[in-house]
């Protein structure tokens, strides 16, 4: 990349357009200093100018994702949309080339772009439309737009790919290996049903928000956060509180070891009052004092432990440094014994 676009240098008003020219791949030198240009940029996103532009569109694929991904990391978008559109033209079925372009128009608020070039990747390739991750992005783009109906749809599209893809996970791979992904598949799963759930609170529809969770809940039992949103949910709702309570239980069954949990349940219970639910807050209070006091335990034996293990060291020096001092003083016994 020419001195130009990283010196900001502007265009004479007469100056002509310089002829086309095939794709150059970047130096190391040009590398370091669209850096430097990128982290410029880090604190206001100014846009480039002419010369900036035109150098950034003369790169090849490669050198151009590079210069975007330069540029996005140091949240200068202005340049990252740049790069990637070069990037998009060099290649422009390219899965990511596109995946990042739409992210870069949404990290700047051009959420119409964004969409435009999320549905575009969706079609770019055979695998795409299953990739839960760009539905997800896709229904977020439809959801800053307001258009609640196509956030709906991308968000379950993510939702059921993510499902899918955990069943799968259980049915095939090796078991540690099953568990990770499937731990990364309900993280995917969880965010897109949280967003979902905000798609339908800008609507004022909290039935819609507790039925989501209520199904997510049975269809994933053993995920306590799914039975702590769906009470959060039900809060929200304002009624039924055994039901709430009935999730909040849920939820420390499933978590036993999450303090919020308990304090969330007591402070639920004790605000409803009755017989009832105060006997059940009292008995979470115990098991809360339980858990606090195992905890401070076990901080406080990984505390001692850690403190012996410094002393094991400081001895180990110790000896090692007596050693070396008889070492040294049998050494110079022998040397006296040889004169």
């Amino acid at each position: 990349m020419g001195k130009s676009a990283l010196k900001r240098k502007r265009q004479r008003p007469d100056a002509a357009a310089p002829p086309p020219r095939s794709p150059q791949p970047l130096t190391k030198k040009q590398r370091k200093q669209l850096k430097r240009q990128a982290a410029d940029d880090d604190e206001v996103d100014t846009a480039l100018d002419d010369d900036e532009l035109r150098e950034l569109s003369r790169l090849g694929f490669d050198d151009a994702l590079a210069a975007g991904r330069a540029f996005e990391q140091m949240a200068s978008f202005s340049g990252a949309i740049a790069a990637f559109q070069a990037a998009v033209t060099a290649r422009p079925t390219d899965l990511r080339a596109l995946g990042h372009l739409a992210d870069a128009y949404a990290a700047s608020a051009q959420h119409d772009a964004a969409l435009e070039t999320y549905t575009r990747a969706l079609a770019a390739a055979p695998d795409a439309d299953a990739d839960a991750s760009l539905w997800f992005r896709r229904g977020l783009a439809h959801l800053a737009l307001a258009q609640h109906a196509g956030a709906d749809a991308s968000f379950r599209k993510a939702l059921a790919l993510s499902a899918a893809a955990m069943d799968a996970g259980d049915d095939g791979a090796a078991a540690a290996t099953s568990t990770e992904a499937n731990e990364e598949h309900m993280k995917a799963y969880s965010v897109t049903l949280a967003a979902l759930a905000n798609c339908y609170g800008e609507q004022g529809d909290v039935d819609s928000a507790v039925v989501l969770y209520r199904d997510a809940a049975a269809a994933f039992p053993a995920n306590a956060d799914l039975h702590y949103n769906l009470a959060t949910m039900l809060m929200a709702k304002g009624d039924a509180p055994k039901q709430v309570l009935a999730s909040l239980a849920r939820a420390i069954a499933c978590s036993p070891e999450t303090p919020a949990f308990y304090e969330d349940a007591i402070a639920f219970a004790e605000a409803a009052g009755g017989a009832e639910l105060l006997a059940k807050a009292a008995e979470w209070k115990r098991q809360l004092g339980e858990l606090v006091a195992a905890n401070a335990q076990a901080t406080a034996a990984e505390a001692s432990e850690s403190d012996g293990d410094a002393e094991d060291d400081a001895s180990g020096a110790s000896d090692t440094s007596d050693t070396s001092d008889n070492d040294d003083a049998d050494d110079n016994d022998d040397e006296k014994a040889d004169d």
